[in-house]
């Protein structure tokens, strides 16, 4: 299948690869038609390690697509917030070109080294001292406002476009995978009251603030489902039933579990099954959650925005499928999830 009319994303995470395929409707909206998911190789906690591996794996996702946006996340993704203004003209009446004034000095911003920059986010607008979300039609002498930079490291960012080379695909443009998976799951209302989107990954959490219908913070926490996994292997259960033992009978909630049942798997060649109780699999489950909500709280600090928070916590992510997962979230910290 060529390009033509269609869209497609690629979404690089720490355990699979996916790939979407859409088509683009009224508005703008993006129909989508087909997807394809297969795991991946060369990915550590959201960067790419080895560049080989990660086109290798993307291969298996595609056939003759030759043009894709690319997603990225990691622990290198860091937000810093620049101040910046112009000064009116004419009549004091603030027009959309003002308006595009501003935006266009944000390009000549250079990214500090060793860094590029992937987004550029409005926060607020100011107007002679008044702040408003849409200043066109507004009087004022000056015009300010203050954008949140989205920065990633230059190795991790060229990567990226590296591994799609290697499989003759043409980066069309590169997202921010927490950003678009926030916006993918939150409603405009929430967006607008306030609302932080956690996306539980293999080998990061992404968090994502919005407030105003604005984003406000991006951080990325350098722990997700793997580490569960981890220690779920330390009581001898064999890698490939991990998941499907997590995912199957686990539980974010040790108190959730009311009865002693245990749980077999087989063992290594002959050796005897492994067994693990419910309540225990609860216990280590429970136990790298809180860790990861403890990250979590850190960002929301981070971003200024804790208390204004109106519509709480929106969980996704492979890690938001466990079970009681939202519970636990709503009676560690207090907020709505």
């Amino acid at each position: 299948m060529e390009n033509g009319d269609y869209v497609v994303a690629i979404d690089l995470g720490t355990n699979t690869v996916a790939t979407v395929v859409g088509t683009r409707g009224e508005g703008g909206k993006v129909r989508i038609i087909d997807c394809e998911i297969s795991p991946v190789q060369g990915v550590v906690r959201s960067e790419i390690k080895n560049v080989e591996l990660v086109a290798q794996s993307i291969k298996r996702t595609i056939e003759t697509i030759r043009e894709a946006y690319a997603g990225i996340s990691g622990q290198h993704i860091r937000c810093v917030k620049y101040p910046y203004y112009v000064f009116v003209g004419r009549d004091g009446e603030i027009r959309e070109e003002d308006v595009q004034k501003l935006h266009e000095s944000m390009g000549n911003v250079q990214a500090p080294d060793g860094e590029t920059i992937i987004q550029i986010i409005p926060q607020n607008y100011i107007v002679d001292d008044e702040e408003t979300m849409n200043p066109v039609g507004a009087f004022g002498n000056k015009l300010e406002a203050v954008f949140n930079f989205v920065l990633g490291d230059n190795n991790a960012v060229s990567r990226v476009k590296r591994a799609l080379q290697k499989v003759e695909i043409r980066q069309a443009g590169l997202f921010l995978n927490a950003v678009a998976s926030a916006e993918a799951v939150a409603t405009e209302d929430e967006k607008e009251e306030g609302v932080a989107v956690v996306d539980i990954g293999g080998g990061t959490t992404d968090v994502t603030v919005f407030y105003k219908n604005s984003v406000r913070h991006v951080g990325i926490v350098p722990m997700g489902g793997n580490a569960i996994n981890r220690d779920i292997r330390s009581y001898g259960i064999l890698e490939r039933h991990v998941e499907s033992l997590k995912v199957r009978y686990g539980s974010a909630m040790r108190d959730q579990i009311k009865t002693e049942m245990s749980i077999k798997t087989p063992g290594l060649n002959a050796r005897m099954p492994k067994e693990i109780s419910l309540l225990n699999l609860a216990a280590i489950i429970e136990a790298r959650m809180l860790d990861i909500i403890d990250f979590v709280v850190e960002e929301l600090k981070k971003s200024g925005f804790q208390d204004r928070l109106a519509a709480g916590v929106v969980l996704t992510g492979g890690g938001a499928q466990l079970k009681h997962v939202e519970t636990l979230f709503k009676s560690y910290t207090g907020m709505d999830a």
